[in-house]
């Protein structure tokens, strides 16, 4: 019998930055920050995509 998945990446309006600015270590901060302009550049979308995920 096959198991249903639940997807745990779900949109929400919570804020990319918000959360990015919540991490404590300034490089991981940083590096996320350059992630993000970098998929803005890949992808042409100027705003961050509002999704979380949850881990249980």
């Amino acid at each position: 019998m096959s198991k249903l998945v639940k997807i745990k990446t779900q949109q929400t309006t919570a804020s990319v930055e918000d959360f990015i600015n919540r991490v404590e270590n300034e490089q991981q901060r940083a590096d996320s920050f350059t992630i993000i302009e970098m998929m803005k550049s890949i992808s042409g979308e100027e705003e961050s995509k509002h999704f979380i995920t949850s881990y249980y």
